[in-house]
């Protein structure tokens, strides 16, 4: 967390976890969790993986939920653009 106050916690607990500014928040591999940030926050996320596999998610947000065609053009435009780039540097396309 940079600014703000992040309130998370596992489905079924009735306790909440309170993230404050420098403090890490990690979710390990399998676990699920809800959060909330009451007031205005800022927090820095870090993925690994395969993040190629996140975008159906973040796509079908974006046409069921938002409607926001002009971001979803552009994230699908910088994705995609950037798994290119990527490929291409290492030397698998």
């Amino acid at each position: 967390m940079l600014v703000g106050d992040q309130w998370a916690h596992v489905p079924g607990q009735l306790r909440k976890q309170v993230y404050r500014p420098g403090e890490q928040h990690h979710l390990p591999m399998g676990v699920a969790k809800q959060y909330r940030c009451p007031d205005a926050c800022w927090a820095l996320e870090y993925a690994r993986g395969n993040i190629a596999s996140m975008l159906p998610f973040g796509i079908a947000d974006s046409i069921f939920s938002t409607t926001d065609v002009v971001t979803l053009a552009h994230t699908v435009w910088i994705s995609l653009a950037n798994m290119a780039r990527m490929l291409w540097l290492h030397g698998k396309v």
